[in-house]
Formats: C-alpha cells, structure tokens, sequence
C-alpha cells in the first residue's frame, strides 16, 4: 500500500485525541494520531512497543523519565512497558506504529485516565524535566 498525501486521512474531534488506521497486520499497525490544542494520550505503560513521530504541531513527549517539548520532526520510541503519552500544545499530527497491534485490555487505562481527564497518574508522578 502507498498513501501519497497522509495529511488528508487527518480526522481531528473536538471530545478527543482520534487514531485513523493506516495499515497493519499480526505483527504491527500503523496509525495518524490527531490531537487538537489541549489534547493527550495519557503517560500509561501498554505490552506493546511504540514508534511516534510527529509530523505537524507542537506539544510535549513524555518516556516516563522526562517530559521534552516536541515539535515537527521529534520521535519517540518506547518499548513494551514502558511509560509514554503525548500532549498536544497546537494541532498535533503524528505518525504512530504499534507492534504488536493493540488489543481492548491495551486501551483500558487510558480510556480511564481520559474520562478522568488525567495526563499522569500517581505511578508516573515522579516525572522530570517537564516543560
């Protein structure tokens, strides 16, 4: 498959943060992640590896340890485990690829944190370096 213009699969919502499938298959999947000003994916800690790289927009990359201001460009890696979330500052799009592709259990918490409206919870406290 070939998508030649990624930016037109763009589908931002105002309740929050949407991920449009882009392709995949047993072993990884491959998403646009859409997050307007003020949007997150909570600091959570899914079995699943992650590679995110944002394409257009500004906010903030947490790997657990730091929280960095992240723009176009900037990547993040984070393996199964362990903690991550994005927080959109602008209109946020990025590039994510998941391996293995998640599962409903994988989501749980950060529908919760969401809900709840929480970027971290009391285990990713700890965090330094936020900007």
């Amino acid at each position: 498959m070939i998508i030649k213009d990624i930016e037109s699969l763009s589908d931002f919502r105002t309740d929050q943060y949407k991920a449009v499938t882009l392709g995949g298959g047993g072993n990884c999947k491959a998403m646009l992640v859409c997050l307007e000003a003020g949007q997150f994916i909570p600091v959570h800690q899914p079995g699943i590896d992650l590679c995110l790289l944002i394409i257009d927009g500004e906010g903030i990359l947490s790997d657990g340890q730091t929280e960095q201001k992240a723009g176009p460009g900037d990547f993040l890696y984070s393996a199964a485990g362990e903690s991550r979330g994005v927080m959109a500052k602008t209109r946020m799009l990025a590039l994510a690829v998941v391996s293995p592709p998640p599962v409903p259990k994988d989501h749980e918490t950060v529908q919760r944190m969401l809900k709840e409206g929480r970027w971290r919870d009391a285990d990713t406290d700890h965090i330094i370096g936020r900007t």
